[in-house]
Protein backbone atom coordinates (compact mmCIF):
# COMPACT_ATOMS: atom_id res chain seq x y z
CA UNK A 1 0.00 0.00 0.00
CA UNK A 2 2.76 2.44 0.93
CA UNK A 3 4.75 1.65 -1.96
CA UNK A 4 1.85 2.53 -4.22
CA UNK A 5 1.00 6.07 -2.53
CA UNK A 6 4.20 6.75 -2.96
CA UNK A 7 4.09 6.26 -6.73
CA UNK A 8 1.17 8.19 -6.74
CA UNK A 9 3.04 11.19 -5.35
CA UNK A 10 5.12 11.31 -7.95
CA UNK A 11 2.70 12.23 -10.08
CA UNK A 12 0.78 14.58 -8.29
CA UNK A 13 1.26 17.60 -10.13
CA UNK A 14 -0.65 15.49 -12.67
CA UNK A 15 -4.23 15.50 -11.10
CA UNK A 16 -7.01 17.77 -10.78
CA UNK A 17 -10.38 18.32 -12.14
CA UNK A 18 -11.11 16.10 -14.75
CA UNK A 19 -7.72 13.87 -14.35
CA UNK A 20 -7.33 11.85 -11.09
CA UNK A 21 -4.70 9.73 -10.82
CA UNK A 22 -5.53 6.04 -9.53
CA UNK A 23 -3.04 4.13 -7.58
CA UNK A 24 -5.57 1.59 -7.08
CA UNK A 25 -8.79 -0.21 -5.76
CA UNK A 26 -8.84 0.35 -1.62
CA UNK A 27 -7.44 -2.59 0.29
CA UNK A 28 -9.84 -2.31 3.42
CA UNK A 29 -11.32 -4.67 4.71
CA UNK A 30 -9.19 -7.30 2.67
CA UNK A 31 -7.30 -8.71 5.51
CA UNK A 32 -3.45 -8.36 5.97
CA UNK A 33 -3.51 -4.64 7.76
CA UNK A 34 -4.49 -3.55 11.04
CA UNK A 35 -7.31 -1.23 11.51
CA UNK A 36 -5.47 1.27 12.02
CA UNK A 37 -3.43 0.26 8.55
CA UNK A 38 -6.96 0.33 7.27
CA UNK A 39 -7.72 4.06 8.81
CA UNK A 40 -4.22 5.45 7.17
CA UNK A 41 -4.40 3.42 3.85
CA UNK A 42 -7.98 5.13 3.26
CA UNK A 43 -6.87 8.56 4.62
CA UNK A 44 -3.85 8.37 2.32
CA UNK A 45 -6.36 7.21 -0.85
CA UNK A 46 -8.59 10.36 0.61
CA UNK A 47 -5.69 12.90 0.57
CA UNK A 48 -4.19 11.67 -3.46
CA UNK A 49 -8.18 12.39 -4.64
CA UNK A 50 -8.04 8.68 -5.79
CA UNK A 51 -10.81 7.02 -6.98
CA UNK A 52 -12.24 5.88 -3.48
CA UNK A 53 -13.21 2.36 -5.07
CA UNK A 54 -13.83 -0.26 -2.12
CA UNK A 55 -12.10 -3.80 -3.20
CA UNK A 56 -13.74 -5.93 -0.71
CA UNK A 57 -16.63 -7.90 -0.60
CA UNK A 58 -19.59 -5.85 1.02
CA UNK A 59 -21.47 -8.75 2.23
CA UNK A 60 -18.45 -9.81 4.51
CA UNK A 61 -17.49 -6.26 5.76
CA UNK A 62 -16.98 -5.83 9.31
CA UNK A 63 -18.29 -2.83 11.34
CA UNK A 64 -14.65 -1.36 11.96
CA UNK A 65 -14.41 -1.22 7.66
CA UNK A 66 -17.92 0.14 7.25
CA UNK A 67 -16.57 3.11 9.81
CA UNK A 68 -13.41 3.63 7.98
CA UNK A 69 -15.58 3.27 4.62
CA UNK A 70 -18.15 5.66 5.45
CA UNK A 71 -16.34 8.31 7.46
CA UNK A 72 -17.49 11.49 6.22
CA UNK A 73 -15.08 13.81 7.40
CA UNK A 74 -12.00 11.74 5.55
CA UNK A 75 -14.59 11.57 2.30
CA UNK A 76 -15.14 15.53 2.55
CA UNK A 77 -11.12 15.72 1.94
CA UNK A 78 -11.54 13.79 -1.04
CA UNK A 79 -14.58 15.77 -2.69
CA UNK A 80 -13.13 18.73 -1.94
CA UNK A 81 -14.07 20.82 -5.08
CA UNK A 82 -10.39 22.50 -5.17
CA UNK A 83 -9.27 19.28 -6.68
CA UNK A 84 -5.65 19.29 -5.61
CA UNK A 85 -4.30 16.02 -4.99
CA UNK A 86 -2.24 16.36 -1.40
CA UNK A 87 1.57 15.69 -1.93
CA UNK A 88 4.36 14.34 0.74
CA UNK A 89 6.32 17.27 1.84
CA UNK A 90 8.84 15.45 4.10
CA UNK A 91 9.80 11.81 5.16
CA UNK A 92 12.00 11.61 8.36
CA UNK A 93 12.57 7.82 8.61
CA UNK A 94 9.08 6.38 9.08
CA UNK A 95 7.26 9.77 9.79
CA UNK A 96 5.92 11.16 6.59
CA UNK A 97 4.45 14.78 6.36
CA UNK A 98 1.56 15.13 3.49
CA UNK A 99 0.04 18.49 2.75
CA UNK A 100 -3.00 19.68 0.41
CA UNK A 101 -4.59 22.76 -0.64
CA UNK A 102 -8.52 23.43 0.45
CA UNK A 103 -10.83 25.42 -1.67
CA UNK A 104 -11.54 27.67 1.29
CA UNK A 105 -8.06 28.47 1.28
CA UNK A 106 -6.76 26.79 4.06
CA UNK A 107 -4.42 23.55 4.07
CA UNK A 108 -5.11 19.95 5.56
CA UNK A 109 -2.00 18.41 7.10
CA UNK A 110 -1.42 14.67 7.51
CA UNK A 111 1.19 12.95 9.45
CA UNK A 112 1.41 8.59 8.68
CA UNK A 113 3.68 6.69 11.40
CA UNK A 114 4.82 3.58 9.39
CA UNK A 115 6.52 2.50 12.55
CA UNK A 116 5.19 0.56 15.15
CA UNK A 117 5.38 2.41 18.38
CA UNK A 118 3.91 5.41 19.01
CA UNK A 119 5.16 8.71 17.76
CA UNK A 120 4.31 12.55 19.05
CA UNK A 121 4.48 15.12 16.44
CA UNK A 122 3.93 18.79 16.92
CA UNK A 123 2.78 21.00 14.31
CA UNK A 124 3.51 24.63 14.44
CA UNK A 125 0.20 26.96 14.44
Amino acid sequence: MTSRADENDKWASYAGPGGWNDPDMLEVGNGGMTVGEYRSHFSIWALAKAPLLIGCDLRAMDRATLEILSNKPVIAVNQDKLGIQGKKVKKDGDLEHSTQRRVSGGKLSANVNSHDCKMYVLIPQ
